[in-house]
């Protein structure tokens, strides 16, 4: 684990709450690896990145962070050697019916 980073979260999904968590996670200085595991959330993920080299994500007033959070995703995929199976915590995230 790298020095900086006294923790680290695999993110395993795409949706709202990934999106959220992927923003909210590195500000914290948490190390982030994010794993969307269907091709067009990926694919959207990473044009996004392209475009604006920033994960954004805005969050309430009463929230702590509050307002516009932008973060440069610490690790994406296997991206530096990283690999997601060997990070110990893992946010599975679904969206519930």
């Amino acid at each position: 684990m790298d020095s900086t980073f006294s923790k680290q979260v695999c993110i395993v999904g795409g949706g709202n709450a990934a999106h959220a968590l992927a923003a909210l996670l590195p500000s914290r200085d948490v190390r982030t690896v994010w794993y969307a595991p269907y091709a067009d959330e990926a694919k959207k993920i990473n044009e996004g990145l392209r475009q604006h080299g920033v994960i954004s994500a805005t969050f309430a007033a009463h929230n702590d962070p509050s307002g516009l959070v932008q973060v440069i995703p610490n690790y994406w995929g296997k991206r530096n050697g990283i690999n997601a199976a060997e990070i110990p915590i893992v946010a599975l995230l679904k969206p519930l019916n």
